[in-house]
């Protein structure tokens, strides 16, 4: 393997990149809570004020389809990002892990700054969980798939001994999390939230390396299995989340299982998060059809009209050579030399090359 290899440039996945776009605008949706509400309306869905219908339509869609769904499909996109870097740099250069961590590291430092602005960074969740990803992406898929369903048995079981705790010492004890912002949680609810970040964080991130190694986000599978991954998400998953938003509402929002009906969504979350990616992998690769069609930095540029081959799209004029002229003793010189000299025609236009 050579040390520094020439730079070769690979195109860009779209899929990736529509994925990724989808991820980023549905945490917004999922902060714009925190950036307008109190702080418990995060969690709880009438901290602050449910009398309209929109109110509870939007809060009740926002729970099921986008709480939790869009922070899973991105730690996906994460842990396959974190194998096509490392795999990319390692056919060109060596210690590609090294590099990598220290690109994380960088994120770790910008998500510490980004924690001192704002309590909902994530950054620095994602930048301590890529050593655990890097140290696991080798493992066999069965393995993989059993550390990540293993990461969400443990953040269930962590919400249901908080829970436990939070009846044992009062209501008051989870604060800022369901009571009011300027409250402080018990130890074993700040506990939980921290636990919880990290375990689904890690779990989605293994099941975004299977993904990735079997070809699944680079769109190399069939069809017929992306539509199954969205038809057998949706089915398992909407009634999980459903049901778990259902509890509260049946419990008038209960602090006594405020932590506790919070765990079916955080099941639902698995499926869901891989219905999402099946139904916009389905997206991107549609038949490109009129306003549809799409280009990618990697696609060749389009042919222009009336040009033969499509190299670069540079102007430059276009060059009209005249027809050879035989010469002879009785042509004069002066005629041939202002022949040659009239190579470039003003009325031929321009061409791209």
């Amino acid at each position: 393997m050579p040390v520094n290899a020439p730079a070769v440039r690979t195109p860009r996945i779209a899929h990736l990149d529509l994925l990724r776009g989808v991820a980023t605008l549905g945490i917004l949706l999922m902060n714009a809570l925190s950036f307008g509400l109190v702080e418990p309306a995060y969690f709880r869905l009438d901290a602050a004020g449910w009398g309209w219908p929109t109110d509870r339509i939007i809060g009740v869609a926002g729970e099921v389809f986008v709480d939790q769904k869009m922070m899973g499909l991105f730690s996906l996109l994460f842990g396959a990002s974190l194998v096509l870097f490392v795999d990319r740099v390692g056919a060109r250069r060596r210690h590609p892990v090294l590099l990598s961590l220290w690109r994380n590291t960088l994120l770790l430092g910008i998500g510490l700054v980004h924690t001192w602005l704002w309590e909902g960074d994530i950054l620095t969740v994602y930048a301590l969980c890529a050593p655990v990803v890097l140290g696991l992406r080798k493992l066999p898929t069965k393995a993989l798939y059993t550390i990540a369903g293993l990461c969400f048995a443990a953040t269930i079981g962590a919400a249901l001994l908080a829970q436990a705790e939070v009846n044992q010492a009062g209501a008051a004890s989870l604060g800022w999390y369901w009571i009011a912002e300027d409250l402080p949680a018990s130890d074993a609810v700040d506990l939980f939230v921290v636990f919880d970040a990290f375990a689904r964080a890690v779990g989605l991130m293994l099941i975004g390396v299977v993904f990735q190694r079997s070809g699944l986000l680079a769109g190399r599978r069939p069809t017929a299995t992306y539509r199954r991954m969205a038809v057998v998400g949706l089915v398992l998953g909407l009634p999980l989340a459903i049901a778990g938003v259902a509890w509260q509402l049946t419990d008038a929002f209960s602090p006594r299982t405020a932590l506790s009906s919070g765990a079916l969504n955080t099941v639902a979350t698995v499926p869901m998060t891989i219905a999402f990616t099946g139904l916009l992998m389905l997206w991107s690769l549609r038949p490109a059809r009129g306003k549809h069609r799409r280009r990618g930095r990697g696609d060749p540029p389009r042919r222009p009209p009336g040009v033969g081959e499509p190299e670069h799209l540079v102007l430059r004029p276009r060059v009209v050579r005249p027809p050879a002229t035989r010469l002879t003793r009785s042509t004069p010189a002066r005629l041939y030399q202002e022949r040659s000299n009239s190579t470039i025609s003003p009325a031929a236009g321009w061409c791209a090359t």
